[in-house]
This record gives C-alpha cells, sequence and structure tokens, in this order.
C-alpha cells in the first residue's frame, strides 16, 4: 500500500504550512538534503571530508612525534607536518647508524633491535601519510577543477540563452532558420570567462572583436548577434523607430473611400471601404 504524503513529509522533517510556495519549500529541502550524486561537487561536503582528513593526519602525526620527543611547529599546515616529522625521523636513522658502530662493544642486542623497530615504524608511518596526502590533495584539485569547469560552462550558456532571447525574429523565422541561424553564429564566435564570472566576446581566432561603430570600444555578444541577425534579414525592418507603420491601400481604393456618402440622420445604411493590407 503506497505511504500517504504526510507521512514522507514526516521522514524528511520538513511541513509544507511553515512556506509560503513549492519555490521556497523546495529550496529548504536543498539546503537540508545534498544528492548523492552531486555530493562530491558540494563544497560544503567536500571541505568537511577534507577537513575530517586533516584532523585524522594532525593527531597521528602528532602522536609520532610525542615518541619521537620531537617539538612540531605550531598552526602548521597538515602537509607540512609530514615534511616536518621527516626530520627527527632522518636524525633518528643517523643516530642508529652510529649506534650500530658501537653496538660491538658496548650496546646491548635488544636495546638496538627497540631502536631499530621504532626507526622502522616512524618510517613506514610517514610514508603512509604523505601518500594518502597526496591522493586526497589530487582528489581536491581535481574536484574544485570541476566545480570550477561547471560553473563557467553555466556562465556561458546563459550568456548565449539571454543574447538569443534578446533578438526580435520576425514572425517568418521558423525553427529551422533560427537552429542555422545558432549554429552560424557559435561557429563565428566564442564566449571567455574571467575568474570573476565576466563575459569576453571573441572570434573564431580566440581574438576580441572590436565594435564596428565605436572607437576603442568591444563588442558584446548582444550586439553581435542582433547584427548577425540583421545581416541575415531575420528580424523586422521598422523604419518608423517604434511607431505604427501605415496600412498600404491598393490604387484607387483611398479615392472610393474619400467618395462614400456620409451616414444621415434617420437610420440610412453607410457602406465602409474595405481595410488595407498590411506591410
Amino acid at each position: 500500500m503506497p505511504i500517504k504524503p504526510e507521512e514522507a513529509l514526516e521522514v524528511i522533517g520538513l511541513s509544507p504550512d511553515r512556506y509560503d510556495s513549492v519555490e521556497a519549500f523546495k529550496d529548504a529541502i536543498e539546503a537540508k538534503y545534498v544528492s548523492r550524486d552531486s555530493a562530491h561537487t558540494d563544497p560544503t561536503v567536500t571541505s568537511k571530508v577534507m577537513g575530517k582528513f586533516n584532523a585524522v593526519i594532525t593527531r597521528k602525526v602528532n602522536k609520532l612525534a610525542k615518541e619521537l620527543e620531537y617539538d612540531l611547529p605550531k598552526d602548521a599546515e597538515p602537509l607540512d607536518l609530514l615534511d616536518a616529522i621527516a626530520e627527527p625521523v632522518l636524525g633518528l636513522k643517523t643516530q642508529l647508524s652510529g649506534w650500530k658502530e658501537k653496538a660491538e662493544k658496548n650496546i646491548a642486542d635488544d636495546v638496538l633491535r627497540e631502536w631499530e623497530t621504532k626507526l622502522k615504524k616512524a618510517e613506514k608511518e610517514r610514508d603512509l601519510f604523505r601518500g594518502q596526502a597526496q591522493e586526497f590533495g589530487k582528489k581536491y584539485e581535481d574536484l574544485n577543477a570541476e566545480i570550477v569547469t561547471t560553473k563557467r560552462n553555466t556562465i556561458v550558456g546563459g550568456a548565449w540563452s539571454s543574447a538569443l532571447n534578446g533578438i526580435p525574429f520576425h514572425s517568418g523565422v521558423d525553427d529551422l532558420r533560427k537552429e542555422g541561424f545558432v549554429a552560424k553564429v557559435k561557429s563565428k564566435y566564442k564566449v571567455d570567462v574571467d575568474d570573476d564570472g565576466k563575459v569576453t566576446l571573441l572570434n573564431d581566432k580566440g581574438e576580441l572583436v572590436k565594435h564596428p561603430k565605436r572607437a576603442g570600444e568591444m563588442l558584446t555578444l548582444d550586439e553581435a548577434l542582433k547584427m548577425e541577425a540583421a545581416a541575415f534579414k531575420l528580424v523586422a525592418d521598422n523604419p518608423h523607430a517604434g511607431r505604427p507603420a501605415p496600412q498600404y491601400q491598393q490604387p484607387g481604393q483611398q479615392r472610393a473611400q474619400q467618395q462614400q456618402p456620409v451616414a444621415q440622420p434617420g437610420g440610412g445604411r453607410v457602406r465602409r471601404a474595405a481595410k488595407g493590407w498590411g506591410l
């Protein structure tokens, strides 16, 4: 038996009575839950994962430093702690080499074996932490690059959509001609996005496009597409600067219209001329 909507809302812990619109309710769900498929691209999630990993590295390295009686630098980054712990480990190795020379004379075998065990353990943990840090560091860099690429593609797609929606195509332009126009301009122009999200128009060679009428200014994507649409005669001509165009009349129609009788009091029928063709 299917569950009731009230039961589903109780599971997710959100009451629809608290929201004035579907959009507000949707925002509340997205703020509280993250999709499993997109969790790896969420900066909040990745930050928590990296924070936990860094905490583990810091705790392990500090424990090793305590066993070696070595003071680590304060407030150092986890990866820097790995480099710092390498110093006492290498020093211990040098010290152990000197002990080996004396072992034949005045150091017991059990003491030597104890220090050799400590050295091997320290080297093993150091190599393990370094390998894990490099692996997670690469994953973090790849994730950050994916987020940047996704953001850039979203900005580029939005710029194209906004520019195309701003073209006043005339009624005779069907979907097929629009698709051909889009393919043409996308082969001629490219859109670049800087680190601040600013959009710049480039030609097919990757060069900035100068404005054909305003000296010292660069052409924008909106301007370029409107110019291209006008050049292909895809927009309606308006020589009257926004004012309604006069109605075209057939030859003789205007004269006939002027000769129509004026309606007389008493209810006589008035003949009206046919309407002219709109251009």
